[in-house]
C-alpha cells in the first residue's frame, strides 16, 4: 500500500519575503513621511528604487504600520500561492489505484468487468 505524500513547505521563503516587504514598507513609509505624510506616484517610484538601500529608515509608528502591512501582505500572496497548488493533486485522486495493487481487490470483483 502507498502513501500519499505530504510535502510541507519550507518555512524560510515566507519569512524572507515578509522581512523584505516589512523593509519597503519602512522605506515608503519614510519616504511618504518625508512628502508630509502623502503617498503619490512619485513617493512610490523613489520608494521602489531605495528598496535594496542600506539607509536607516525614520522608524515611528506610520512607517512601522506600513512595514508591518506590506510585510503581512507579501506573506499572506505567498500562503496562498503555495497551498493552492496542492489544492487539486490528480495523480492522489480518492479510490485511486495507486494506494493499493489490484490483488487487494480481486475478492469483490465481478467476473463480468462491465459490472465493476
Amino acid at each position: 500500500m502507498h502513501k500519499v505524500k505530504n510535502d510541507k513547505k519550507s518555512g524560510w521563503t515566507g519569512w524572507l519575503l515578509f522581512t523584505v516587504g516589512g523593509w519597503s514598507g519602512l522605506q515608503l513609509g519614510t519616504l511618504a513621511a518625508e512628502n508630509g505624510g502623502k503617498l503619490s506616484l512619485d513617493v512610490l517610484s523613489q520608494s521602489a528604487d531605495r528598496i535594496f538601500s542600506l539607509t536607516m529608515p525614520r522608524v515611528t509608528m506610520q512607517t512601522l504600520g506600513y512595514g508591518f502591512f506590506l510585510g503581512v501582505f507579501a506573506w499572506i500572496i505567498w500562503e496562498t500561492l503555495s497551498s493552492r497548488q496542492h489544492r487539486n493533486l490528480q495523480q492522489h485522486a480518492y479510490g485511486s489505484a495507486a494506494w493499493n495493487d489490484s490483488d487487494y481487490t480481486r475478492k469483490i470483483r465481478d467476473k463480468d468487468p462491465l459490472k465493476n
